[in-house]
């Protein structure tokens, strides 16, 4: 009970005491508290232990009850409340009770005092810092932009490969399941190559190509090793491109890319046939009706080759006038280079010679004297071209 709570009911417990006083006063007429005033009444004596307190003031020196109220008095000066005079209370033992129930308010209000003051010390004993602490500056609030940008980028990658490994794993496993039910098939005999087809093919026939690329018909479609049958076709000296293909349920399609042949290199008593990469086609008894170039010795004949001679420039200027001389819609049918001098050859037997340089300074004039060839019916002829444009012919046109 709050000292206020105790002091309201002392004052009530003092009105109530003096209207009873006044009540009695009015029916004996005397003070009810002076001895002999009240009816006698039989009190039987009570027994005590004798090592128990009576509660009884033994006579002799009077006790005093003045620390009682001093005791008050402190209590509720502690407790921050304004102190009673002491001839307030008349009763020394309830003033005794009271000045208890004082020092028990102070002291829970003490208690409540320093658990308030403990709860905002800071842990760690920091508590003698807390103005320096309270002065240092403190850290930013704000979020960095740059490192949850690298959050979501670290965050977005772990995704990615997450997903990717996932993918992956799907893949593998349908691929596994694909490929063992394909292979159980292929074994059951259900896709047996019943068909094989050619295709691009012009020098070889379809049975030399797929005599080539090993395939033959009731082997497993599925089981066909493509790229084994491409590498075999792909040595013959003509193919330039091989591929294979599956048409299910019975199929197996070729689809080959022949080589073109440009020119023939004549090497004591056969040709070599040669294409526009430089590549050794074939030898051959005869050119094949392809230009023939003569005049230089081969380093290597063999077919699959690339064609090298002692003299490649030769080779390579020789082929550069054969080509202006047919821009100018004329054929050749040979050129050759023997002892200094160049000749090409515009049918079997019209000849053009001279000095490299001097024919192709002049490979305009040769459509002009072709055609005065032609109108004369001449079909035998040899054109000379000298230095500054010097034309000669024999016979004289």
């Amino acid at each position: 009970m709050s000292i206020e709570n105790q002091e309201k009911d002392f004052f009530e417990n003092e009105e109530n005491m003096e209207k009873e006083n006044s009540d009695i006063r009015d029916l004996f007429g005397e003070d009810p508290m002076m001895e002999g005033n009240l009816p006698e009444e039989e009190v039987p004596e009570e027994v005590l232990p004798e090592d128990e307190p009576t509660g009884v003031e033994e006579p002799g020196e009077p006790v005093s009850h003045d620390h009682f109220f001093e005791d008050l008095r402190k209590a509720r000066e502690k407790a921050g409340e304004e102190a009673e005079p002491e001839d307030y209370f008349f009763d020394p033992k309830r003033a005794a009770k009271e000045a208890a129930a004082a020092a028990a308010a102070a002291a829970a209000a003490e208690a409540a005092k320093k658990a308030e003051e403990a709860a905002q010390k800071k842990p760690g004993g920091l508590d003698e810092y807390e103005d320096e602490w309270k002065a240092s500056p403190k850290p930013s609030t704000e979020p960095d932009e740059e490192l949850a940008l690298k959050i979501r980028r670290r965050r977005s990658r772990r995704s990615r490969k997450k997903f990717l490994r996932r993918t992956l794993l799907l893949i593998v496993a349908l691929a596994v399941l694909v490929t063992g039910a394909l292979l159980f098939i292929d074994k059951q005999g259900m896709v047996d190559i019943k068909k094989i087809t050619v295709e691009g093919n012009a020098h070889y026939t379809a049975e030399e190509i797929i005599k080539a690329s090993g395939i033959h018909k009731k082997a497993g479609l599925i089981t066909l090793r493509t790229g084994k049958a491409r590498n075999k076709i792909m040595e013959l000296p003509y193919v330039k491109s091989a591929r294979i293909s599956r048409q299910f349920p019975h199929t197996a399609k070729i689809t080959v890319a022949e080589r073109v042949p440009v020119f023939a290199v004549q090497a004591g008593g056969f040709f070599l046939i040669i294409d526009d990469e430089n590549r050794i086609l074939e030898k051959a008894n005869d050119p094949g009706g392809v230009m023939i170039v003569e005049g230089f010795i081969p380093t290597t004949t063999e077919p699959g080759q690339e064609f090298a001679a002692e003299k490649a420039n030769g080779v390579k200027n020789l082929l550069d006038l054969a080509d202006q001389v047919e821009n100018q819609g004329m054929g050749v049918y040979k050129v050759s280079y023997l002892n200094g001098v160049t000749r090409v050859y515009l049918t079997k037997n019209i000849v053009c010679e001279g000095k490299y340089d001097n024919i192709k300074a002049n490979v305009a004039e040769l459509g002009e004297i072709m055609s005065s060839l032609h109108e004369q019916g001449i079909e035998r002829a040899t054109i000379y071209i000298g230095d500054n444009g010097y034309i000669s012919f024999s016979p004289k046109i």
